[in-house]
C-alpha cells in the first residue's frame, strides 16, 4: 500500500514545497461570471488588442503584438537605452507578486510571463504618454492615424479580462519618466481616457489612489456621484440597512420587479417615464452635476444628460462586472444602482423618445428600440449584495407622487382620453355635447318655471 501512494505523496509534498513564500494575497484580476457573459459575450472580449494573459493567444489580436514590440523600441531609443535589461530585471522581481493578482491560473513560464509585462506595460504607459503630448507620436502609428483604432484600443484598456496590475504599470513610468514630462501618472490617464457616457466626480481623499488595482478599477472609484450625494447615502446607513441576502436581478426590467422583491417595496422601483409623464411628473435635463445625481423636486425628475454610443455597453457592462467583485462598504455599487434606475424609466422605446425629447438621452445610437433592449438587459443575472439603492429616497418621492388619488386621477384622464389628438377632440366634443344639453336643460327647466309662474 505505501509503495502505491508513495509516488502521490512526492507530487502532493513537491507542489506544496513550491508554494511561493509570499503572502497569500486576495486577487482581483477576474475573469467575467458566465452568467453575465452569456447576456453579451463581445461585451467583455478586446477588438483590437489583449493586454494581460487572459486573451493574448487569441489569434485575430496578434496583429498588435508586432506594435507593442514597435512601441518598446520607441521607448528605449527615446532614453538612449540599447537593452532592456533594467526592465526585465525590475519586473522578474515583481513576477510572483503580479502572477498572484490573478484569480485564473496562468500557465505562462516566468520568462514569458515577463516578457508579456514588459510589452504590455510598456504599450500602455507610451500610449498614455503619446496621447498628452503628440510630438511622440510617429508619423505612421496607427493607432493615432485612425480614430476608429483608437477608440477600440481605449475601449479594450477598460475591459475587466484585459487588465495589468496597477503596479506594474507605475513602476515603468517611473523608470522611463524623462525631465520635463508629466510626472503624475494618474492625471495623464484620466485626461487619456474619456469615453465615459457621463460626467462624474473624482475621489477627494486622492491618498486613497495608493490602492488602485487596475485601470478600470481607477475609472470607477473617480467616476462618482457628487461629494454632497455621496455624503447624504452613507447618512442614511442604520435606516436602510438590509439584512445579509442578495439579489439576482433576473431577466426582467425594474418595471417588472426584481425576484423577492416586495410589491409594497416603494424605495427601490417606480413606473417607466412614459406612465411618469401620465401621472403628472416632468422630466428636465440637470445641468452641471454628476451623472448620477438624479434628484425628484417639485413634481420634476432632473436627470443629467447621458450619452450612448456604439462603446457605451461595454464600458458599462465592464464597470457592472467590476462591482460584482468589490467588496460591499460605504461606497454604493453607483454604476449598478444608476443602471437600475435608468432600467425603470426605461421599458420600451417610448420611453427613450420621452427621454431624448427632453435632451436627456443623447441618442448616438439612432434606434431608440436598441436603447430600450440595451437597458431592459443590462442587469440580467447581477448580483446585487446588502446593498441599500443609492436612489431609495428619490423612488420614494416619486411613488409618493403618483400614489396621490388627484394624481391618480389625472393619470387615468390622460391615458384613457388624451392619449391622441383624435381621443382629446373626441373628448372635447363630448364635453362640449354634455354642456350644450345641460344648458338646453337649463333652460327648459327656467321656461315652464316661468310659464307655472
Amino acid at each position: 500500500m505505501a509503495d502505491e501512494t508513495a509516488s502521490l505523496i512526492v507530487s502532493v509534498d513537491k507542489r506544496l514545497n513550491s508554494m511561493s513564500s509570499i503572502a497569500r494575497c486576495d486577487p482581483y484580476l477576474f475573469k467575467v461570471p458566465s452568467p453575465l457573459r452569456r447576456v453579451n459575450e463581445k461585451a467583455y472580449e478586446p477588438e483590437m488588442i489583449a493586454i494581460g494573459p487572459y486573451h493574448r493567444d487569441r489569434d485575430y489580436l496578434q496583429a498588435m503584438t508586432e506594435h507593442k514590440w514597435w512601441y518598446l523600441h520607441q521607448l528605449l531609443q527615446r532614453l538612449n537605452e540599447d537593452s532592456a535589461a533594467s526592465y526585465i530585471e525590475a519586473l522578474s522581481e515583481l513576477e510572483e507578486k503580479a502572477r498572484l493578482c490573478y484569480a485564473e491560473p496562468i500557465t505562462l513560464d516566468k520568462d514569458m510571463f515577463v516578457q508579456m509585462l514588459l510589452l504590455d506595460g510598456c504599450f500602455v504607459v507610451e500610449l498614455i504618454r503619446k496621447m498628452t503630448d503628440r510630438k511622440l507620436v510617429g508619423a505612421h502609428d496607427p493607432i493615432f492615424k485612425f480614430q476608429m483604432i483608437l477608440d477600440s484600443v481605449k475601449r479594450d484598456l477598460l475591459l475587466l479580462e484585459n487588465q495589468l496590475p496597477f503596479f506594474i504599470l507605475k513602476t515603468l513610468f517611473d523608470m522611463t519618466l524623462m525631465p520635463n514630462q508629466e510626472s503624475n501618472f494618474i492625471e495623464l490617464i484620466f485626461k487619456f481616457f474619456r469615453v465615459f457616457p457621463g460626467s462624474g466626480y473624482k475621489r477627494e481623499d486622492q491618498h486613497s489612489l495608493q490602492n488602485i488595482q487596475h485601470l478600470l478599477g481607477l475609472m470607477h472609484d473617480n467616476w462618482l456621484p457628487s461629494p454632497k450625494g455621496m455624503e447624504a447615502y452613507k447618512n442614511t446607513g442604520e435606516r436602510e440597512t438590509q439584512s445579509s441576502r442578495c439579489l439576482i436581478l433576473w431577466p426582467a426590467n425594474c418595471g417588472r420587479k426584481r425576484q423577492n422583491e416586495k410589491d409594497d417595496d416603494t424605495r427601490s422601483h417606480m413606473r417607466c417615464a412614459t406612465e411618469l409623464k401620465e401621472a403628472g411628473i416632468k422630466f428636465k435635463r440637470a445641468e452641471g452635476c454628476s451623472l448620477f445625481d438624479i434628484k425628484f423636486e417639485n413634481g420634476t425628475l432632473l436627470i443629467p444628460k447621458l450619452t450612448i454610443e456604439d462603446r457605451t455597453e461595454s464600458v458599462l457592462r465592464n464597470l457592472i462586472a467590476y462591482e460584482q467583485f468589490s467588496k460591499v462598504g460605504d461606497d454604493p455599487h453607483h454604476v449598478i444602482n444608476y443602471t437600475m434606475l435608468m432600467d425603470c424609466l426605461i421599458n420600451t422605446e417610448k420611453d427613450v423618445e420621452l427621454l431624448s425629447r427632453r435632451r436627456i438621452i443623447d441618442n448616438w445610437l439612432g434606434d431608440d428600440a436598441v436603447i430600450a433592449t440595451l437597458f431592459n438587459k443590462l442587469l440580467d443575472n447581477v448580483r446585487l449584495c446588502n446593498e441599500k439603492s443609492y436612489y431609495a429616497d428619490t423612488y420614494e418621492q416619486v411613488n409618493k407622487h403618483c400614489s396621490k388619488r388627484c394624481n391618480l386621477w389625472m393619470a387615468k384622464l390622460r391615458h384613457d382620453y388624451f392619449y391622441s389628438p383624435w381621443a382629446l377632440i373626441s373628448f372635447l366634443a363630448a364635453l362640449l355635447l354634455l354642456s350644450l344639453t345641460l344648458i338646453q336643460t337649463l333652460y327648459s327647466l327656467l321656461s315652464y318655471y316661468k310659464k307655472s309662474q
